[in-house]
């Protein structure tokens, strides 16, 4: 008999523009692809900072996969900020409501730092040279898929 694979929420963490969607899209398909059930994982993005208010947002990721007895996945996407600034204005950004301003993106690199949410697996990664294939590989090795 094969033993299901435990339920797993992964959640993205980075700036804006750094691929969260993106990535979290081809670990969402990856997961379907091999669970019998797709309601036991989930695959959320956030931009969150180091801060309280944020840190608190997190615990609710942990009380959610305690709740479940599930593995939290906790991943951070950063990369160079002139390759941050760059993807942020690529195309369908703007359409999908998502934040375009150059500017703002350096002065929220300037005033916050990201948050790197405690799960019991953490992976960070600066994809600046990564294709969003790339660090799905990266990101399933780390978690031994």
């Amino acid at each position: 008999m094969t033993q299901k694979p435990a339920s797993r929420i992964v959640h993205i963490n980075g700036w804006p523009g750094t691929g969260k969607l993106t990535v979290g899209r081809l670990l969402a398909v990856f997961d379907h692809a091999v669970r019998a059930d797709p309601a036991d994982s989930f695959v959320f993005t956030d931009a969150l900072a180091d801060d309280a208010d944020d840190s608190a947002t997190f615990s609710w990721y942990l009380d959610l996969a305690a709740g479940r007895g599930a593995d939290l996945v906790a991943v951070l996407l950063d990369c160079a900020p002139e390759e941050n600034a760059r993807r942020l204005v690529s195309p369908g950004r703007s359409e999908a409501l998502k934040l375009t301003d150059t500017a703002r993106l350096q002065q929220l690199r300037a005033n916050y730092k990201l948050l790197r949410g405690l799960a019991e697996h953490t992976v960070e990664i600066d994809k600046t040279d990564l294709s969003p294939e790339q660090t799905t590989a990266r990101i399933l090795a780390h978690i031994g898929v």
